[in-house]
């Protein structure tokens, strides 16, 4: 598009007019549609203030995180949705101030805890849920219900 291709348009047009994706502040991003001011990121949709995330999608200030969703303030992150606060975690849903998890759900100020669901202050905990031990058995049956 060009100043003649504006000048030339109609009020309808000009309304209608898409925001064009280097538009968002973005620097060095690569394929990155509808972000906003992230740095360094590639193939990333509706994110902002990301710096270093690929594949990430509706994530807000996350820094070097990969293929998360809705998450907000994570930084290497891998494969996250609708977390908040996390660092180095990866495969968890729904967490908040988490470090180091892996396949956790529903989980809060865990660290280092693998497999846990609605679990809170936990550290280096594996097959709990609401902060109570199971084995892993007993944990795949919980875990099993809920899919159903």
């Amino acid at each position: 598009m060009n100043v003649a291709d504006i000048l030339g348009m109609t009020k309808e047009e000009l309304v209608n007019l898409e925001i064009p994706t280097a538009a968002g502040g973005n620097v060095r991003c690569t394929n990155c549609t509808h972000c906003t001011d992230c740095t360094d990121c590639a193939y990333c949709a509706d994110c902002a203030y990301c710096a270093d995330c690929a594949y990430c999608a509706d994530c807000t200030d996350c820094t070097n995180c990969t293929d998360c969703t809705n998450c907000t303030d994570c930084t290497n992150c891998t494969n996250c949705t609708h977390c908040t606060d996390c660092k180095n975690c990866m495969n968890c849903t729904h967490c908040t101030d988490c470090k180091n998890c892996m396949n956790c759900t529903d989980c809060t100020h865990c660290t280092d805890c693998m497999n846990c669901y609605k679990c809170s202050s936990q550290k280096s905990s594996q097959y709990m849920v609401a902060n109570v031990q199971l084995t892993r058995e007993q944990y795949t049956q919980v875990m099993d219900k809920l899919e159903d």
